[in-house]
């Protein structure tokens, strides 16, 4: 990456800074800007050719993790012309904390220069797990077994969150 070129460093790089407010912005570290929303930074495009090397960089350095039993790619990188970020969800064998996250986060978006958010599935809400397993990609599984037992988990708690969703959205009168 040239020293010049304008490098959105992922706020989630700094200590302490709450989880649900780390989620939505970035830090602007070349002009020591404001924190900036992540749904106006700008959108950028990648050739097929150019997603599949940073694809294969994402996996390769997952696969040094030997507690990330397996690892989906997720979002509009995987699922749009352009994307903002690159969404990697990521299971482990046991509970690593935010830092873990945050650490894999940082140190993948400055050796791609691409932002990147990586969140462990584990304990996520039903409904991002679903949307992790419906419209990702699965970039490796060590154990087939967990990933099994995760996705079959995920059906069954997602069959009755919907359910109780829907009953949710017609008492309110909202269109589903």
């Amino acid at each position: 990456m040239s020293p010049g070129k304008d490098l959105l460093v992922d706020i989630l790089c700094v200590p302490a800074f709450p989880l649900a407010i780390a989620r939505l912005f970035r830090y602007n570290s070349t002009t020591m800007s404001p924190f900036e929303e992540k749904r106006f930074l700008p959108k950028r495009t990648a050739t097929a050719g150019e997603r599949e090397r940073l694809t294969q960089a994402v996996k390769e350095r997952l696969m040094r993790e030997t507690d990330i039993l397996f690892a989906y790619l997720h979002g509009s990188f995987v699922n749009a012309e352009s994307f903002r970020d690159i969404d990697v969800g990521i299971f482990t064998a046991a509970p690593k904390g935010f830092s873990f996250e945050s650490d894999l986060s940082c140190e993948l978006s400055h050796a791609l220069g691409h932002d990147v958010e990586v969140r462990a599935v584990n304990e996520a809400p039903v409904a991002f797990q679903m949307a992790v397993l419906r419209d990702g990609i699965a970039l490796f599984s060590r154990s087939d077994d967990a990933r099994a037992d995760f996705i079959e988990g995920v059906g069954r708690r997602y069959r009755e969150y919907a359910h109780f969703r829907n009953i949710f959205m017609e008492a309110v009168g909202a269109e589903q």
